[in-house]
């Protein structure tokens, strides 16, 4: 019931965003980002649970009091039927709610490994990264690492730039491209990215989050890329920036959820 009501979230905001299309991307993410959240939140068990608290406060006290007046009685003696055949009970047939479970948690478990895995990928690549000496609002490394520019890190973010791209860009497009990871490090894209990749892994099975995924980085992107055009950026040279770094990159492992080229090229 609850992926259900889930999909259904998902489908009035996919309705909601056609509202808001001439709108910031930003409050579009924001839209997207409630129904990848509401996998996570079933109000069904809230409601329910809330119910359950509420009569309990209600009876309770009185309830108890009650058991206090009555006196003490003898435990009863309890006869249970005999078992068929006089052995064990017999077998009911084949448990398919075991074989779905254990599927599920097949699926769950290669995905958060999968996650674990690139998570640690880029440890690696930032024990092996230097710092350098770029005058930014976030510390800035610098990696040999084939990647593409990227906001990484949860409790301490750094931005994490190729050597490649240092070689290749301008002043003015290194610049740009500081400028678009550093807006995800204040929208807290480093926050708001692992609470879907949550999602993911718990509702591998369903497409659709993998579908919230894809449009959560394109929205996300795009509203860096207006932030940054918002400074005063010209247009063409910054669109210029990011065709030029995804040429660089095309064939490059997606290591974060800040990555400047990360989503669609239009």
């Amino acid at each position: 019931y609850h992926v259900w009501q889930s999909t259904l979230f998902a489908a009035v905001v996919m309705v909601a965003v056609l509202f808001f299309r001439r709108q910031a991307a930003r409050t579009r993410f924001w839209l997207w980002f409630a129904a990848s959240a509401k996998f996570l939140v079933p109000f069904a068990a809230l409601s329910a649970l809330g119910t359950a608290l509420a009569q309990r406060l209600e009876t309770g006290p009185a309830a108890f009091a009650g058991y206090m007046d009555e006196p003490i009685v003898q435990m009863t003696t309890v006869s249970f039927a005999p078992l068929h055949g006089g052995g064990l009970p017999a077998a009911t047939g084949f448990d398919w709610q075991a074989l779905l479970l254990a599927g599920w948690l097949a699926g769950a478990a290669f995905f958060a490994l999968r996650w674990i895995f690139n998570w640690l990928r880029v440890r690696a690549i930032l024990r092996e990264s230097a710092t350098a000496d770029i005058p930014a609002a976030l510390p800035v490394r610098i990696t040999a690492a084939p990647v593409q520019p990227a906001l990484t890190g949860v409790s301490h973010p750094c931005i994490l730039l190729p050597r490649a791209v240092l070689s290749d860009l301008s002043p003015d497009a290194l610049e740009a491209v500081l400028a678009h990871e550093t807006w995800h490090w204040r929208h807290r894209d480093h926050w708001w990215s692992p609470v879907h990749r949550m999602v993911e892994v718990l509702f591998w099975f369903h497409p659709l989050t993998w579908w919230l995924g894809a449009r959560l980085n394109e929205e996300r992107e795009r509203a860096c890329d207006e932030a940054v055009l918002a400074q005063g950026f010209a247009a063409e040279g910054y669109a210029a920036c990011l065709v030029r770094i995804c040429a660089l990159h095309l064939r490059r492992p997606r290591l974060a959820a800040g990555e400047m080229a990360g989503s669609s090229l239009k």
